[in-house]
């Protein structure tokens, strides 16, 4: 029996074929994450703020995004004024946290799913009427196909109910 290999013969073992069959596995597993960079206007007439007696949408959001974080500035107008809130979520699964409303604390954190849409849930607690109350939402990002418009589902539940709201905003 001869056993001697030919020089530039090429005999794959069990380590090339692991490697031959987990690059794939890899690649699809590794989500293809979009990016919501820009400043996004609010668009009325296709948005749904939901059943709730808190019928509010930020008109302008300015988000920022690397490969490690989202920055998002959001503008409205409140009763008072206008209003700001500014936040940074990191896209690592890590909770972040952000000042939220005053005093308030809300926590996040973010994923991506299959289907390219970031993912936030967050859960803050504050003061009403006396009474400390959580509120937790889950806020679905997702891009059209050119990236001109930025739908964000807002699922929402407190002490004071739950709603969903769908929110269209069109890139400056």
């Amino acid at each position: 029996m001869n056993t001697t290999r030919k020089p530039n013969s090429f005999q794959p073992g069990i380590g090339t074929l692991a490697l031959f069959l987990l690059i794939p596995a890899l690649l699809l597993a590794t989500p293809i994450e979009i990016d919501l960079s820009g400043e996004w206007s609010y668009n009325a007439s296709e948005s749904d703020l939901g059943d709730t007696q808190f019928q509010f949408a930020w008109q302008t959001l300015i988000i920022s995004q690397t490969s490690e974080e989202l920055s998002i500035e959001r503008r409205g107008q409140g009763q008072g004024g206008p209003i700001e809130m500014s936040e940074s979520i990191l896209l690592s699964g890590e909770e972040s946290e952000n000042a939220w409303f005053g005093d308030n604390v809300r926590v996040s954190t973010a994923s991506w799913t299959e289907e390219d849409e970031l993912v936030i849930e967050s859960e803050a607690e504050f003061s009403a009427q006396g009474q400390t109350n959580v509120i937790r939402s889950t806020e679905t990002f997702q891009l059209n196909d050119d990236g001109s418009v930025l739908t964000i589902t807002n699922e929402v539940s407190s002490s004071f109910g739950e709603y969903t709201q769908t929110l269209v905003y069109e890139k400056e």
